[in-house]
């Protein structure tokens, strides 16, 4: 906690030990203060790795005023850390990019379920289907952008351009109708 204490040194912060290993930071943010905290946050890390030889995972809530909205802030921070999922190295996890995850396990199983089956039924089938879901999710999270598609999957454009043609036959949708491809987006993120 001392540790924690001398990163979040400012007099507005509240550090505390909720459980062991488990801590809150309350950090009051100033106008610019994502990037600032988002420092504090790896430095913080860093000084845990280095004095105590351990990784740390960490959420990051909404900012709120009032206990109501603080409460909902660390309900968010702990979201942001389960959706995340297990990694080995440290986590920095923000809710608001992960608003789309949370909204969708939100959703009632069965009601994920059967959407994710009317969605991708077929293309589960293919011995593909991993590489497919991945282009899925890489073409909806770089803006329907072939060029940007290939590179963030490391693959030719033209390989990007074949799994598409794929999955819109497959499916019989277009792919590269927003609607359809972030409908298949959706059902990708709730099948992982």
């Amino acid at each position: 906690m001392r540790a924690i204490g001398e990163v979040f040194d400012a007099r507005t912060d509240i550090v505390a030990e909720l459980a062991a290993g488990r801590y809150v930071v309350l950090h009051h943010p100033s106008a610019d203060d994502a990037e600032h905290l988002r420092s504090c946050v790896r430095r913080a890390a860093a000084l845990l790795r280095e004095r105590h030889g351990v990784v740390v995972h960490i959420g990051i809530g909404e900012s709120g005023s009032g206990v109501a909205a603080l409460a909902a802030s660390c309900a968010d921070a702990k979201d942001a850390l389960r959706l995340a999922g297990d990694s080995a190295g440290v986590e920095i996890r923000a809710i608001s990019h992960l608003r789309v995850r949370q909204l969708l396990e939100s959703a009632s199983a069965v009601a994920r379920t059967r959407f994710t089956s009317s969605q991708l039924n077929l293309l589960s089938r293919e011995t593909d289907f991993s590489a497919l879901k991945q282009t899925l999710v890489a073409w909806c999270e770089c803006g329907f952008n072939l060029v940007t598609t290939a590179q963030r999957l490391a693959i030719h454009r033209n390989t990007v351009i074949y799994r598409l043609d794929k999955i819109s036959r497959l499916t019989a949708r277009d792919v590269r109708e927003p609607g359809v491809a972030i409908a298949l987006y959706l059902a990708c993120l709730i099948a992982d």
